[in-house]
């Protein structure tokens, strides 16, 4: 049998590995995201879904516990859901933004090749009026 200060100490070492873990993974998740790397924040929020869904079962079964750390775990296991949720929802959000992005660079290539054209038109007239002048004079 366990006692509630080894239950407490358990589920520091629990909460303390998560933090080791998980803490890096947030912070280059969060850094590819501020530079708009959206395929490194892919693929560190599919990191990061990987190992919520592995360390999840272990907090869970440690909830179990009536030592004063519960409330910590308890607090942990939520926290890592909505992590868990917001990742998910970023790696759809970048799967719709990529397909969105291949979708709009032919129309953007459209607009530019006629914003050319009509520079090109406005410098050939510009030379027209300016070789009439000429002429004209």
């Amino acid at each position: 049998m366990t006692t509630n200060r080894q239950e407490d100490h358990n589920a520091l070492t629990i909460i303390a590995g998560v933090i080791k873990g998980a803490g890096p993974l947030i912070h280059s998740f969060g850094d590819a995201m501020d530079k708009g790397d959206y395929t490194r924040a892919h693929e560190v929020a599919t990191t990061l879904c990987t190992y919520i869904d592995k360390v999840l079962p272990e907090i869970q079964n440690a909830t179990g516990i009536s030592g004063t750390a519960k409330p910590a775990l308890l607090e942990l296991e939520s926290g890592l859901a909505e992590l868990r949720t917001g990742a998910t929802d970023t790696i759809a959000w970048i799967d719709e933004y990529s397909v969105l992005k291949k979708k709009v660079k032919p129309i953007a290539e459209k607009v530019c090749s006629a914003t050319d054209h009509i520079n090109k038109s406005v410098v050939l007239a510009r030379d027209a009026v300016a070789g009439r002048i000429a002429k004209d004079s």
